[in-house]
Parts: C-alpha cells; sequence; structure tokens
C-alpha cells in the first residue's frame, strides 16, 4: 500500500521540511486505502455480485500497524497513548486500539471497531467504503508534539522513518452455502507523490527535516549620548554627573528583506499568505568602562520609557544588569496575532522613527565617578543582534521557510571619533577640565600679587587661599567673584580677594585732646574715665607725654651746661 510521513500537509517531496532548534512539529503517518476498497470489489465479484447482505462474512482479523522511528536530534513526547494520537479517516469503521513509545519509536495498531456486529459482507464493504479523507482514499494518524533538539546544528538533516502493515482475514459464505477464505497482507511503501526530496535511492517511507542554514546580514548601529554620535568630537563630561547611553540599529535593510520575500510568491495580496513566526527579535549590549556605573535597579519599564521606534510592534522583553554590562532584549510585541504576511508587514512598516529607519533603546542613570582625573577617556562598547524566522504558505500550498541573523556594524556616519577600527560599535567621553584664576587686587582694582591658577576635573571641588602681602591686608572678595570653595566648571572661573593698605602710625595727639582740668582723678584701683566735657588722649598719644617731657628736660640740661662753660673759660 502506498504510504508517507508527512508534517502538517507537507509531504516534504519538492524540498526538506525546516524546521527549528527548540520547536515542535506534528509527525502523521498516512496509509493509501483505496486499493483496499478495490479489493472488496473483487470479494464481491467471486460471488457473482449478488446483493451483499446475502453473504455472510466471519472476519477473523482486519487491521493495521504502523510506526514512526525518529533520529537523535527528536524528542517523542511524554505519555503516547491511543488518547494522545489524532486520527483522520477511522470514520466508525476503525478506532485506534493501541499507541505506545519506546525509546525513538511510535508503534500505533488501529483495526475494526466492532468487528462482530459487520456479519455480512453487505456491512463490511460499507463500513469500509465509508473510511478515509481526501476522498475516502487515505488514513493517517499524527504523533503530536515532536520536539526539534536545541543542540542541533544549522544544516544537520534529521530523517523520520515509516512502515505499515495491514492484514485482512476473513470467511466469506453465500447462501447457497459457498464457502471461500480471504486472507490479504498489506506492506507500505512510498507513495511515488510524496517521496522525499533527499531519499535518492532509497524506496523507504521517510520524512526529512532540516535545520535552515540562516542568511546573515550586517545592519548598522550606532551609540550616541542625547544625540551626539561622538563622529566629530568626543563630549566633555563633569565627575559625579549621569548620563543616558543609547543604542540604535537601522532596520530599514529589514523592511526591504520583507519586501524581497513577498516577492517570492509573486507579489500577491499578502492576506493570502499564511505566516508562521518562528522568532523575530533583537538582543542589544552596552558594556561601560571602570569609573561608570550602571543603575542596578533598570528595569524593563525604565527601559521601554525612553525607547524609540518600538510603536505596538517590538516590545521590551528583557533587562539584565551583570557587573559593566546590560543586556536588553525586544521582541515582537503579539507574534501569535501575526498570522498572515500582510499583518506582519504592515507591523514591521509602521516600526522606526528617522523615516521609519531606527529603533533606539536607552539606558538612563549611568553615574560618572567622582574621584576620575580630568582628561580621563571613558568609552563605551555595544552590540545588536537580531533574528527573524518564519514559514511562509501560500494559498496553493507552496512553503517557503525564511531564516535570517542580523549583526549591527558601526555605522559610518556616526563612528567614534576615537575609533581604532570600523566595525566596533563605541561611544567615547573624556572627563572635561576646569580653570579657576585667583587673583589678588587693591581698592583700586590694581594687581598687587601674581595670580595663581588652579585646575581639575569638572565637578571637582576646588579651594582658593588668601596670601600675606606687605602693607596690605585682606578687605573681601571682589563682587561678581566666583566663591573661595566651590566645583570646577566647564566655564573659567575667577575668584578675586580685595586688599586695602595698612596705614602706618603718625606718632601725635588725636585731633581732639582732652581739655585740661576737666578730667578727675580716678578712686584707687580703677581705670580712670573721662570726663564729659572733652576727651582723653588716644593711646598713642598718653605714650608720647612723658617722652616729650624728658626730651625737654634734656634739653635744659644740655643749656645749663654750656652756660657754665661759657663763664668759666671768660
Amino acid at each position: 500500500l502506498p504510504g508517507d510521513i508527512l508534517s502538517g500537509g507537507d509531504t516534504e517531496h519538492e524540498a526538506v521540511y525546516a524546521v527549528y532548534p527548540g520547536r515542535t512539529l506534528d509527525l502523521t503517518g498516512a496509509v493509501k486505502i483505496d486499493g483496499i476498497k478495490q479489493q472488496m470489489v473483487g470479494i464481491e465479484g467471486q460471488f457473482g455480485n449478488p446483493d451483499g447482505s446475502t453473504i455472510a462474512i466471519d472476519v477473523k482479523d482486519f487491521g493495521f500497524t504502523a510506526t514512526l522511528t525518529v533520529p537523535d536530534g527528536m524528542t517523542l513526547p511524554e505519555n503516547v497513548s491511543a488518547g494522545t494520537v489524532v486520527p483522520e479517516g477511522l470514520a466508525e469503521t476503525f478506532e485506534i486500539t493501541e499507541a505506545k513509545a519506546e525509546g525513538q519509536k511510535v508503534t500505533i495498531t488501529f483495526g475494526l471497531k466492532n468487528a462482530a456486529s459487520l456479519d455480512t459482507y453487505a456491512k463490511l464493504k460499507a463500513a469500509v467504503d465509508a473510511a478515509g479523507v481526501s476522498g475516502g482514499a487515505w488514513l493517517r494518524v499524527t504523533v503530536p508534539g515532536v520536539t526539534v533538539n536545541d543542540d542541533v546544528q544549522a544544516g544537520q538533516q534529521l530523517v523520520v522513518r515509516g512502515t505499515v502493515d495491514g492484514r485482512f482475514k476473513a470467511i466469506a459464505t453465500s447462501a447457497a452455502g459457498t464457502a471461500k477464505a480471504f486472507s490479504f497482507a498489506w506492506t507500505g511503501e512510498q507513495w511515488a507523490e510524496g517521496k522525499d526530496a533527499v531519499a535518492g535511492g532509497d524506496a523507504s517511507i521517510r520524512f526529512t527535516a532540516v535545520i535552515p542554514q540562516s542568511i546573515a546580514q550586517e545592519l548598522p548601529g550606532d551609540m550616541l549620548t542625547g544625540s551626539d554620535t561622538t563622529h566629530e568630537a568626543t563630549p566633555e563630561v563633569a565627575v559625579g554627573s549621569s548620563i543616558n547611553l543609547t543604542g540604535l540599529v537601522k532596520i530599514d535593510t529589514i523592511k526591504q528583506q520583507m519586501a524581497a520575500i513577498e516577492g517570492r510568491f509573486g507579489n500577491p495580496d499578502g492576506g493570502t499568505i499564511a505566516v508562521d513566526v518562528k522568532n523575530f527579535g533583537f538582543t542589544a549590549t552596552m558594556t561601560v568602562p571602570e569609573g561608570m556605573t550602571l543603575p542596578a535597579d533598570l528595569t524593563k519599564e525604565d527601559v521601554a520609557k525612553a525607547a524609540e521606534g518600538l510603536g505596538d510592534t517590538f516590545e521590551i522583553t528583557g533587562v539584565k544588569v551583570e557587573g559593566q554590562k546590560v543586556t536588553i532584549t525586544f521582541g515582537l510585541k503579539d507574534a501569535a496575532s501575526l498570522d498572515t504576511y500582510a499583518k506582519l508587514k504592515a507591523a514591521v512598516d509602521a516600526s522606526g522613527v528617522n523615516g521609519g529607519t531606527e529603533l533606539k533603546v536607552t539606558v538612563p542613570g549611568i553615574k560618572i565617578a567622582s574621584d576620575l582625573a580630568a582628561g580621563t577617556v571613558l568609552t563605551s562598547t555595544g552590540t545588536v543582534t537580531g533574528e527573524f524566522g518564519a514559514v511562509a504558505t501560500s494559498a496553493s500550498g507552496r512553503r517557503e521557510v525564511f531564516v535570517f541573523d542580523w549583526t549591527a556594524k558601526q555605522l559610518a556616519d556616526g563612528k567614534d571619533a576615537l575609533a581604532t577600527d570600523d566595525d566596533t560599535i563605541q561611544l567615547s567621553m573624556k572627563i572635561a577640565s576646569g580653570t579657576v584664576t585667583v587673583k589678588y587686587m587693591d581698592e583700586q582694582g590694581n594687581e598687587i600679587a601674581g595670580p595663581e591658577t588652579l585646575t581639575g576635573a569638572v565637578g571637582a571641588a576646588y579651594t582658593a587661599e588668601k596670601k600675606s602681602i606687605d602693607g596690605y591686608e585682606f578687605k573681601e572678595l571682589q563682587k561678581g567673584s566666583a566663591p573661595e570653595s566651590g566645583t570646577f566648571a566647564k566655564a573659567d572661573q575667577t575668584v578675586t580677594y580685595v586688599y586695602q593698605k595698612v596705614t602706618e602710625p603718625t606718632g601725635g595727639p588725636t585731633d581732639e585732646p582732652s581739655t585740661p582740668g576737666t578730667d578727675k582723678p580716678g578712686k584707687p584701683g580703677k581705670t580712670t574715665k573721662p570726663g564729659k566735657g572733652g576727651k582723653s588722649l588716644s593711646k598713642t598719644g598718653a605714650a608720647v607725654l612723658p617722652l616729650l617731657a624728658l626730651s625737654a628736660a634734656g634739653v635744659a640740661a644740655g643749656a645749663g651746661l654750656l652756660a657754665r662753660r661759657r663763664r668759666d673759660e671768660a
């Protein structure tokens, strides 16, 4: 009997059947029974084609045994039983009597549902004629959920093999008492129209699945901070500040691929092409250097808020921070609903910003360390990979499998100014340097000492210092001066100290000496207070008066000695 193995409606006659690691497929064994029906007619002819109800039948055996053996690389579902396999075409004639799995092999037996009630040839023939699908020609049984193992490699062929055997034994007795014994044994052989595409001279019933080779393509990618690609110059940042890093991937190439898929089917109405999306998504990573710290509590929601171009097509599916690296995954928002090519293409076309050409994901709140020196360069790197796998089936049953793998390379127009190669996606920043000039001025704005220059990382603290300058004392900070202590900024700052001259003592009394006779002597042991009628001398004047008295006495004594000497000479 002609037999075949299928998955879905695909006999794998034109091309091997593409499968995906980690996915499942349903395997169907089929046997063509129109030859059996013709044999039933032949039996009737041996009795001269009388009314079949006049021919008594004693059915000894009528049934089939089918096996499916899967190769290494596939795993049968657990608990295979008569209740888990799915028959087609058995009608009320046949029934599954047993289904079991042993290792890589499934064995299924089925026979007449109620053989005892089929006691005339007419009843038996009617029951057999009622069986079958596709014009009554085929019996089928499906083992659902056969898994393709995760470790199967691209290009690896997985050959499923099948057998089917049948038997029919009966004694037919005519009304006249003529008895005939019939014994048929059927063996399945590969149906020619469903022969395995790569079977060659192998005539056994078989079905070959294969992990498709993916089509590898490059997508332009970039990293930005804000809108700065760091292509023209290296941006400067302050210590202790926070920045956002954005990863970008251009998707216009993907949209072109979607159009090419449509072309493979002759550009029909996309609504007539059924699509089974196996995977469609991206994985982006950002790795920051020492001196930068990723937010430890980063969530999908945080990234989703800042994402651009995902629209209603894609969604953030995972965010994971590990040390200096963050991994972000995003994929189709509702793949199951995109069941036609028209729906899938419309969803992809609706995504993207900048004319629908870019997807962006941003990691907010990356912290710059506070202890970095001015001029320190911080280079972050990124990667983006993506995949798209789908099976498209036209209304006529034509099946096409598409597998794309994408890897992002640095977008030329956004290449980092400090990059040493053309492919690595990277972004460099530099710790900005700030300058504080310290000036020392008199009240008239003249410099009275050389200026000092302080330099450091923007965001770091500085402290200016006053100087000790002969003849001057500090008065104040000039109006509009930078603070004496502050933080370095990108703009130059100036701290201006203003000094005043120190006035030398004159050695004379104050302008308003005390009026004689107005002060009263103080009581013993107490300080004398100035009287109400005048002001006391300054401390300097009080100290000078005794000296003046002594000087006057000296002058008088000298004059006396001089006069005496003159008299003696005379």
